[in-house]
């Protein structure tokens, strides 16, 4: 397990939250979930997660308010995002507040976790990846 490295999944779909957990948990990565924007805001001040997937609409408060909000907040604005959502319309906006890949619904998976990957070796550093990558190495075999 890559219990070091954090990824937070917000959406309001309780299937695509399962997918992806799955995906990313297979991959070595611990995971956390929010409901929504507001639900993720919340427990992203306590849980301070190494990346985000979230998605761009969604009940109560929407994946692009809580985005803006993330990118502004000085404690937060360093964690990188991913957006998902089935709107293409979305993405330029996503992209122009912060997020720093889009990916589109259904998305790929392989896509996905790519956007993860890249996300985290921007921001981490180099010894925390390779910490992560031997822990995966030793949970496989």
């Amino acid at each position: 397990m890559l219990e070091n490295i954090t990824i937070m999944i917000v959406d309001d779909d309780r299937e695509i939250c399962d997918s992806v957990r799955f995906r990313l948990h297979r991959s070595g990565y611990c995971v956390t979930s929010a409901c929504d924007g507001q639900d993720a805001l919340e427990k992203i001040t306590e849980q301070r997660p190494d990346a985000v997937i979230m998605d761009s609409r969604m009940p109560r408060r929407d994946g692009m308010s809580a985005l803006i909000e993330l990118k502004s907040r000085q404690d937060t604005q360093h964690i990188p995002v991913v957006m998902v959502s089935a709107s293409v319309i979305d993405k330029s906006r996503a992209l122009d507040a912060g997020a720093r890949f889009f990916i589109a619904k259904p998305y790929n998976a392989a896509d996905l976790l790519h956007a993860v990957r890249v996300s985290l070796s921007e921001r981490l550093p180099e010894e925390r990846l390779l910490e992560s990558a031997n822990s995966n190495t030793k949970a496989i075999n």
